[in-house]
């Protein structure tokens, strides 16, 4: 019986060129959406700050009322959108993101590098944290574009 023969190594090429294609889109995504959980979690979107802008006026009377002892000014606040008070600003500096292949899939992180961040993001029952609530505002979002770029 004759046969016919295939030569596939021009096929095989062009599916591990692909594939390398492929990896490389996907890869660069990864290393985006762990910048992105970076970001986020160097500037949560807590809700610290006024959600009225008060006019000028208001702000007059305010200022007049605490000036004669009628209005209390709360002290103490932590000047940024942290839920701790941020003094030197190393943990927020160390916070970083990025992706890494293991194996056959990738591992999307968001991180922070100072010995005390254990405490800010686990301790205080979780009242600290930024890095798990980055993963939970973004994580969604970040896997249906994973699912884009896989096509």
């Amino acid at each position: 019986m004759d046969g016919f023969r295939v030569d596939g190594t021009a096929l095989l090429d062009g599916l591990a060129a692909h594939l390398s294609e492929a990896m490389g889109s996907v890869g660069e995504y990864g290393k985006q959406a762990g910048e992105r959980l970076a970001e986020w979690a160097r500037n949560p979107p807590f809700p610290y700050a006024p959600e009225k802008q008060y006019t000028e006026r208001e702000i007059a009377l305010f200022k007049t009322l605490a000036k004669r002892g009628k209005l209390k000014v709360k002290k103490g606040g932590n000047g940024g959108p942290y839920r701790w008070r941020d003094r030197t600003g190393e943990a927020r500096r160390s916070i970083m993101g990025g992706a890494e292949w293991d194996g056959n899939g990738m591992d999307i992180y968001v991180c922070g590098g100072t010995e005390y961040f254990q405490y800010l993001e686990l301790g205080n029952e979780k009242r600290f944290a930024v890095l798990a609530p980055s993963i939970e505002a973004l994580g969604a979002e970040i896997l249906e574009g994973m699912a884009g770029a896989l096509g």
